[in-house]
């Protein structure tokens, strides 16, 4: 009798999708407060594992880091770290299903921050009038000198708060479209979202797009996706300053 073999089953992947930004708040101290941004692409509960180092230290598990919870399809912006003056931020973080289980589960780590920098410039501009009083006998010159000190204020700072949505439409007889919301509207600068999307595991488009500060935009990834087939969208977010950066990822078996 002959044997029956099944083809090899896709690779099985228990990371969730989750997507991460930071921001900084103004200089306070000669610091300033980073808050990190936490963003569910499930429709189910995920948990997190956050951790930063400053500088190039180790790497430090955040008080009230070490097992956070996050609701679906929710953003969370609870963590804060001071970061003082000239140092820099690296943010990371594990995510899972299960409470409180993190082994085997792939970090993502941001980009880090540029160095904080609370220094106030100050100009100072100096006047000087000339007074010539005249009589018959004698002259006499008076001089006067002004000094203006001008302290430039510093300008609001940047704030880069970024969601997006990630959308799946089954159609009938099986298969599905899928798209995603990019929300900007919490932010005060543009985000450039460069998104890649795979099909089994292999890569069918990839594309780039700029939303400016305080709008939306709604796209359709790809059209048609089989059902059965494994939908993955990686997603890469920068603010147009080059100064945030987050990756993120959403997958998603095809089974309407």
């Amino acid at each position: 009798m002959s044997a029956e073999t099944q083809s090899t089953s896709d690779a099985v992947d228990c990371d969730p999708a989750s997507t991460i930004s930071s921001s900084f708040a103004s200089c306070a101290d000669d610091a300033k407060i980073s808050t990190l941004s936490i963003t569910s692409g499930e429709g189910a509960v995920i948990y997190v594992k956050v951790e930063y180092k400053i500088d190039s230290g180790s790497y430090t598990t955040i008080a009230g880091g070490a097992n956070l919870t996050v609701a679906s399809f929710a953003t969370d912006t609870s963590l804060t770290v001071s970061v003082s003056e000239g140092s820099t931020i690296t943010w990371r973080i594990t995510d899972s299903f299960t409470d409180g289980v993190y082994t085997n589960m792939s970090a993502e780590t941001q980009s880090t921050s540029d160095e904080v920098s609370c220094v106030v410039v100050e100009q100072t501009t100096t006047t000087t009038s000339t007074v010539l009083t005249t009589t018959t006998t004698t002259t006499t010159t008076t001089t006067t000198t002004t000094t203006t000190t001008t302290t430039i204020p510093e300008e609001p700072p940047n704030v880069f708060l970024p969601v997006i949505f990630n959308q799946r439409d089954c159609q009938e007889g099986g298969g599905a479209n899928y798209g995603m919301s990019m929300n900007n509207r919490r932010s005060n600068v543009s985000a450039v979202f460069k998104v890649k999307i795979f099909v089994n595991n292999r890569k069918v488009t990839e594309n780039t797009y700029s939303i400016p500060a305080g709008s939306s935009v709604s796209i359709t990834t790809i059209s048609g996706v089989p059902e059965g087939a494994r939908y993955k969208a990686r997603i890469t977010t920068t603010d147009a300053l080059g100064s945030n950066k987050s990756v993120g990822k959403f997958k998603k078996k095809t089974n309407c």
